[in-house]
């Protein structure tokens, strides 16, 4: 990932309003958050519940981030649980 685009996404996180949007989805969601992470904190996730009824969060401890290369076989775990 270039640093522009890096930049790009932490200024989307810090102008655009997902609360408004998050709302309207009813279809079943599946939240998953780094213990550790530091750009978008797993204490997120609980508002984010409250927005949203039909949301199941998963914390994936001692991970930040990047939780798909930190911790790729518990990302997928939880993945396939959820469908499952």
């Amino acid at each position: 990932q270039t640093l522009a685009g890096y930049k790009g996404q932490v200024g989307l996180l810090n102008t655009f309003d997902y609360y408004k949007k998050a709302g309207s989805i009813v279809v079943p969601m599946l939240a998953l958050s780094g213990s550790d992470d530091l750009l978008v904190p797993a204490s997120h996730q609980q508002d984010f519940k409250k927005i949203m009824k039909n949301c199941q969060i998963r914390i994936i401890e001692n991970c930040g981030h990047m939780l798909h290369r930190e911790k790729p076989s518990q990302f997928s775990q939880e993945i396939i649980n959820f469908f499952s």
